[in-house]
């Protein structure tokens, strides 16, 4: 541990501090008596463990903080101490706090932060008095006690253990060796010990357990035996497959001969059809021949045939056109007396000119209606125009009169409302302010009830725990066998109860939360007093402006939020007055527009149209709606009158067009339609000529075909039958159905004997052979089942022996472990062990402390030790030697320093700073020069030397001094 800086407020003697150490070299403290020097050492002692040497395990105790402290219930004394160090190149800021009680004087709370400056975690601290302790401990590597027997060696502590007995030497050494650790070293080896046999004896089953049961290769010979029969089975599953497959081919072929068989007969049946049919073939053969004999015969009849057909088609057409000649001589009667019947166009066209004057003469009444009439209406509507701009500007004069008084009124209270809105606002703030502190006040309140409850229970604990402790402290300098100063008894057995430093530290963290807290609480209740006051006197100014301010304003105000939005609203309202101001110019001009056109266009119009007598009239009697109403039916009347005798002319005109040539189309249909009836007549004569002589030619060929049909053996309705026929190919049909009936023949002399033979050579019955085959698969499967366990129980086989394979590998390892555990326990087990220890341990001590001892003298003397008697003796440079306890004061410091050096370099880790607080007043000149000239030697290494001194002979050998007097200090 490397110190770095301090920092003191009213510890002991120091009253504010702020000291840097050197990095290295030696430097001393110097002062007058009472001044603080000691004060330093124990300031970064008690930094570190929470305890003073000079007041140890108490600092409860209130002389640890300044009696010159103020401290009042408001602001209690405290004593605060920040140390900064590094140790094994981390630096580390531990800082405590000590606060006298507000009611109790003698009560002090204890509060420990540790900083990590170095680490990771920052500025985040470890908290807690028993938390900080344990830490530091930890990075120091060192208890108090050792850390007080090694690092810093307090006033009365140099020459303490040279001056002491053997067996009170004995003790000491053995706490700064542990030896009490070797108990603890035997137990926790002893339970290593028994942990690792019960490794042991667990592996050692369960590599028991692993050996058991069949190994993997018994497993793969009997997996060998399985797939042996599998193969066998497998071959006679194979042999009733075949034999099904032959099975099946011989139901095959048994089902080919009977389709063989059916198409035979099919065929047979056919062929006997395909017989007659070419005997009917060879008859239509011969009547072909004779038709093409007789060839003209079929024409000359067929001529005949349609000569008849068309003597008769004659006929009728004949009778046809007769009768429509006499239609259309029938149908010129009637269009000429429909022509001699149609009106005369001259009347049409008399009555067609005055009823076309008569609608001009109409229409330009209507016009001047008209136009009388639209004048009224744009009179009318100009007028209710002028009447709704009227309306609108009397409207806008009511808005804008309101309007100018508002705005009048708000600019009069303009700072007013600025008030009223800044109060409203300030309210809001104070409200919000004021939920939040009652819920910090509510929140306080919980923690208190719950810190009270803690407090008092503490409380009720800590008298009886105290009063033990003081007990055991009292009882410290007494031992066994001595006489008990109070019951005067001798004293059998001796308890050392140590202070509940966790007790204390809970209750002084306890105890400095509460004060917290109240100070927490005050603070939020003068909070809250003052917003509960700032609410009152807003409430005032809110209420002041409102009684001053007018209702209409109130009104508006209340719809917005702030004076802002408020000054907004009124700069549009201003901007809308205007606005209605400049439309009530318009509107202005507008009236005075529409009244000057008025007068000047509808009147004057009404004025010309009055020069005709009807239009002067109706405007008397007000009826010109009416009478254009009327003007409007007239005109509609003639129109339709008109269209009607224009249709009827038109209609007329078109009839005799459409009857001239009606009249005329009639008279050509006429003339060529006798002209057709005369041709028909003349063929008709033609064709009944031409049948007579075909009739005779007929007769004489008809009888000669019947002739020769007769001697064939043919009937005439049989030719006629026939004779249209054609050969179907049954010949050639039938040769091929002999042809094919003979390759089935064969196809099935063939399967019978392939049946036959294959029926002789079967050597399973049909009936057994399905149930075997199935019996041989059912015991393939059991053997596919059987090699699939005997595959996973060879893959966990081979598992347990990799297992087993580990577990030999673990146990050989575990059994070298438990040889060397079970050796260490033996020698841990012999009772001369911890005298082994101590002895061997302080050889090197002394050895140390011989060399630094013989450097210090000059070379007058050395150490030796008895492990026996535990006993030092001084050799000195004649060979003479003599106990330490027979040495002068000087002599023993320097014997105790060499010792402290020595113990430091054994159980300080690397040593990088040691601090004596020792006056060093008895040494004599001499000595005192040996000893500043050692300690000058250290100037340039990298250990540091602290050394608080009031000798000025002793201070003056170094260059570095840190002076201290009324608590406070600087270098010099």
């Amino acid at each position: 541990m490397k110190p770095k800086k301090l920092e003191v407020t009213n510890f002991l003697g120091l009253k504010n501090l702020s000291l840097e150490f050197p990095e290295q070299g030696v430097f001393v403290i110097t002062g007058p008596n009472g001044s603080g020097k000691s004060s330093i050492l124990e300031a970064m002692y008690f930094a570190l463990y929470g305890k003073t040497m000079r007041l140890p395990g108490d600092v409860k105790n209130t002389a640890v903080i300044n009696r010159n402290a103020q401290h009042s219930s408001d602001n209690p004394a405290r004593a605060v101490v920040s140390f900064t160090f590094v140790q094994q190149g981390k630096e580390y800021l531990v800082r405590r706090e000590l606060v006298r009680g507000v009611h109790k004087k003698d009560d002090v709370s204890h509060n420990a932060w540790l900083y990590d400056l170095s680490g990771h975690a920052g500025l985040v601290p470890e908290t807690g008095v028993v938390k900080v302790n344990n830490k530091v401990e930890d990075i120091l590597g060192l208890t108090p006690e050792v850390f007080a027997a090694t690092v810093f060696l307090g006033q009365g502590k140099i020459t303490e253990l040279v001056e002491a007995k053997p067996d009170k030497r004995r003790k000491i050494f053995d706490a700064i060796l542990e030896t009490d650790h070797l108990v603890k070293m035997q137990e926790l080896v002893r339970g290593d010990l028994r942990e690792l046999q019960t490794k042991v004896k667990a592996l050692l089953e369960r590599k028991e357990i692993l050996e058991q049961g069949p190994s993997a290769k018994d497993l793969e010979k009997e997996l060998q035996d399985v797939e042996e029969n599998m193969k066998q089975v497998i071959e006679r599953v194979q042999v009733f497959e075949q034999a099904a497959k032959e099975l099946e081919e011989v139901q095959r072929i048994k089902g080919d001969m009977e389709n063989t068989e059916a198409d035979i007969a099919a065929l047979r049946s056919e062929i006997e059809k395909l017989k007659e049919a070419a005997e009917r073939d060879t008859r239509i053969r011969l009547i072909k021949e004779l038709r093409s004999k007789y060839a003209e015969l079929e024409q000359w009849q067929i001529q005949l045939e349609e000569l008849t057909k068309n003597k008769d088609k004659l006929g009728k057409d004949l009778s046809n056109w007769s009768e429509r000649i006499n239609e259309l001589k029938l149908r010129v009667v009637q269009i000429e007396g429909q022509l001699n019947s149609l009106e005369d166009d001259v009347h049409l066209s008399k009555e067609k000119e005055i009823l076309a004057q008569s609608l001009e003469d109409l229409k330009a009444l209507r016009s001047y209606l008209e136009e009388a009439w639209n004048a009224i209406v744009q009179c009318r509507l100009t007028s209710e125009e002028v009447l709704q701009l009227v309306l609108e500007e009397r409207k806008l004069k009511s808005e804008i009169n309101k309007l100018e008084h508002f705005v009048e009124v708000v600019s009069s209270s303009d700072g007013l409302i600025n008030s009223y809105f800044s109060a409203k606002q300030n309210m809001e703030k104070v409200e919000k302010e004021k939920q939040e502190v009652e819920k910090e006040l509510f929140i306080l309140e919980q923690s208190q009830a719950t810190l009270k409850e803690r407090i008092s229970i503490l409380s009720q604990d800590y008298p009886n725990l105290e009063q033990d402790f003081l007990v055991s402290r009292l009882a410290e300098p007494l031992h066994v066998g001595d006489t008990c100063p109070v019951c005067g008894s001798e004293i059998t057995k001796l308890r050392e109860i140590p202070l509940p430093e966790d007790v204390l530290m809970e209750f002084s963290q306890l105890e400095m939360e509460r004060y917290h807290l109240e100070q927490q609480q005050r603070i939020i209740n003068e909070r809250k007093a003052k917003l509960d006051k700032e609410e009152i006197e807003l409430r005032e100014v809110i209420k002041e402006c409102e009684s001053r301010l007018d209702l209409a304003v109130l009104e508006k105000m209340g719809s917005v939020k702030s004076f802002d939005a408020f000054q907004m609203w009124l700069s549009a309202q201003r901007e809308a007055l205007l606005e209605r101001n400049q439309r009530v110019s318009q509107l202005e001009e507008q009236i005075q527009s529409k009244r000057d056109r008025l007068k000047s266009t509808y009147c004057s119009t009404l004025k010309r149209l009055c020069n005709q007598k009807e239009i002067k009239e109706a405007l008397l009697k007000g009826s010109v709606e009416e009478q254009l109403s009327q003007a409007d039916q007239g005109i509609a009347e003639m129109e339709r009158r008109k269209k009607e005798l224009e249709a009827f002319s038109q209609q007329v005109r078109e009839q005799r067009q459409d009857l001239m040539l009606a009249l005329a189309e009639t008279n050509v249909e006429l003339r060529k339609t006798q002209e057709r009836e005369e041709d028909i007549r003349n063929t008709l004569q033609e064709t009944i000529h031409r049948m007579k002589q075909l009739s005779g030619q007929v007769s004489t060929l008809l009888s000669e075909l019947k002739e020769e049909l007769s001697r064939a053996h043919i009937s005439y309705e049989d030719y006629e039958l026939l004779k249209s026929e054609q050969e179907s190919g049954a010949a050639d049909q039938l040769r091929a159905l002999k042809g094919k009936l003979d390759v089935l023949e064969k196809r099935l002399e063939e399967q019978r004997k392939k049946y036959l033979s294959l029926l002789e050579n079967r050597d399973v019955a049909s009936e057994e052979l399905p149930v075997q085959l199935e019996q041989a698969k059912s015991e393939y499967e059991v053997l596919l089942g059987e090699r699939g366990r005997l595959q996973a129980s060879i893959e966990q086989a081979l598992q347990k022996e990799a297992e087993l394979n580990q577990v030999e590998v673990q146990l050989d390892a575990l059994e070298k472990e438990l040889n060397i555990l079970s050796r260490l326990s033996d020698d841990l087990k012999a009772d001369r062990f911890p005298d082994f220890y101590r002895g061997e341990m302080m050889n090197e001590i002394v050895s140390s402390a011989s060399s630094l001892l013989w450097e210090m003298s000059g070379g007058q003397f050395n150490l030796t030790f008895d492990s026996d008697s535990f006993r030092f003796d001084v050799v000195f440079d004649d060979g003479l030697s003599s106990d330490i306890s027979s040495l002068s004061g000087g002599e023993k410091v320097l014997v105790a320093l060499s010792l402290a050096f020595a113990i430091s370099q054994h159980f300080a880790g690397s040593l990088e700073s040691i601090f004596l607080d020792e006056g060093l007043a008895w040494l004599d000149k001499e000595n005192n020069t040996k000893l500043a000239q050692y300690l000058q030697n250290l100037e340039d290494g990298a250990i540091l030397v602290g050394i608080v001194t009031h000798s000025e002979e002793f201070a003056i050998n170094f260059q570095r001094r840190l002076y201290v007097n009324g608590g406070k200090a600087q270098w010099l």
